[in-house]
């Protein structure tokens, strides 16, 4: 005969049981979820008007750092690495869902750059307290203060140039203002960003690289030789989910898109693309016209060799294992253009192309939007 004691921890079983059921459900979701971001990379998407930017740099944005680039001499180029490094990828905002928004602190009080409240500065509407972190004596610390409040993002870029030219900034930043777009240098744009953090913006050991390592992702050093007339004169690309083939004649599919054995290791993964299997240096093209928004070498999560194609209106394509790179970040390329020659680069087997298409940072089954030769 079962006793009330007994049935009772046979209760706190079954409800153990159901609970861990739970989470294990939750768990397998998000690693779904997490798959989708690549074969191992992250899930950064481009795209941001066609140019190849983060979407949350908005035009807003945009107008207002070439406003105080023509006005004050303060370069494009650190002002939105500034932002990505301050305030990107956060979960607040339009794109926030997917990791594609602002911080709390950019979002809902228009603070891009987590500047400090000073009664009487300009541009600033007000103050709140919010808990952050800063970088003391070799270790990292939360703490809380006072941030400004802006009516709009482009008071706090208006902001951030006013105390760029005013001590403790000045002396060290001056040197590599931008007083002769045209000719403004990667060299300077870099001296610039070491100047802004030798002065004392960040606490950060590694601000400098980061910045620099943003302004290089994105090629923001374009913008620093534009005036804003330039900029909003720019071919926008606008991809409307129709593509073409990546590869030539004779291709052959060798793994599609979803769920499959893991090829360089043990258990399943999601295959967030396809792979297409041809010779050493086989041309790859660009699937439509677009940005490259970004095209490096190493490791890259995985996908060794990478090129990064924004096509507008949240389209994405991503062209892996390369063994020679062609295209380069910032350049607009066309349908069909050659942008790299096939590898086996990064986490690979053999020579050949995998190829992602993503809408809002998702990747989707490219063989939906392609018909392989």
């Amino acid at each position: 005969m079962i006793t009330i004691k007994w049935k009772f921890q046979i209760v706190k079983l079954f409800i153990a049981v159901v609970l861990m059921g739970i989470v294990l459900m939750v768990l397998m979701f998000m690693g779904i979820m997490l798959s989708f971001g690549g074969v191992m990379g992250n899930t950064n998407s481009g795209g941001h008007g066609g140019l190849g930017l983060p979407l949350f740099i908005s035009e807003e944005m945009m107008t207002a750092f070439f406003e105080v680039q023509e006005d004050l001499g303060i370069p494009v180029s650190s002002g939105i690495a500034q932002v990505i490094a301050e305030s990107g990828f956060g979960l607040y905002g339009e794109h926030g869902v997917s990791g594609q928004g602002l911080s709390r602190l950019a979002h809902e009080y228009n603070n891009l750059f987590g500047i400090k409240y000073f009664p009487g500065a300009p541009y600033v509407s007000g103050s709140v307290n919010m808990s952050t972190w800063e970088h003391v004596g070799g270790a990292n610390i939360t703490i809380t203060d006072g941030f400004a409040i802006y009516e709009s993002v482009g008071d706090s870029i208006r902001h951030r140039g006013h105390m760029l030219l005013r001590q403790p900034y000045q002396t060290n930043i001056s040197p590599f203002l931008n007083n002769d777009i045209g000719s403004y240098t990667i060299e300077q744009a870099n001296d610039f960003a070491h100047g802004i953090w030798v002065s004392g913006w960040a606490t950060d050991p590694v601000y400098v690289q980061k910045l620099i390592g943003h302004m290089e992702k994105y090629n923001l050093y374009r913008f620093d030789n534009m005036t804003l007339e330039d900029y909003q004169n720019q071919e926008t690309i606008l991809g409307d989910g129709t593509f073409a083939s990546p590869v030539p004649p004779g291709t052959v599919l060798s793994s599609p898109f979803g769920w499959r054995q893991n090829p360089t290791g043990s258990g399943s993964q999601f295959h967030s693309g396809i792979d297409l299997v041809a010779p050493l240096g086989t041309p790859i093209y660009a699937a439509d016209d677009g940005v490259v928004m970004f095209s490096g070498e190493g490791w890259n999560g995985g996908y060794g060799n990478l090129i990064r194609i924004s096509h507008g209106n949240e389209y994405e394509t991503r062209y892996a294992h390369n063994q020679t790179l062609l295209a380069k970040t910032g350049e607009v390329v066309k349908r069909g253009q050659v942008i790299a020659l096939m590898g086996s680069t990064g986490d690979s087997t053999g020579s050949h192309l995998h190829f992602e298409i993503r809408l809002n940072g998702l990747a989707i089954d490219p063989l939906l939007h392609i018909k392989l030769n």
